[in-house]
């Protein structure tokens, strides 16, 4: 993150073929995960938290779905982090 200023953070989820895998898939029907705040703005030197909420149904399969977890911030820092929901 810049040092000169707010800047704003957005964050995204893809489910995905494979750990840090980049060919998105369809969302699998039953899980639903997204992020609270989905985007807010950030300011230097300062530590934010935000909630991953992770929502299933009865119809969702068993087995492991792979999760891309994509932020930015607006101007500067890009990242992606890999998740793993297992489902037994």
């Amino acid at each position: 993150m810049r040092k000169d200023g707010p800047v704003r953070f957005y964050g995204s989820l893809f489910c995905v073929e494979q750990e840090y895998g980049k060919m998105p898939l369809a969302w699998p029907q039953g899980l639903d995960v997204y992020l609270e705040p989905p985007e807010f703005v950030a300011y230097p030197d300062t530590i934010y938290d935000f909630n991953l909420v992770f929502e299933t149904s009865a119809g969702l399969a068993t087995g492991t779905y792979r999760l891309l977890f994509y932020r930015s911030f607006e101007g500067g820092f890009r990242g992606s982090s890999s998740i793993k929901v297992i489902v037994e």
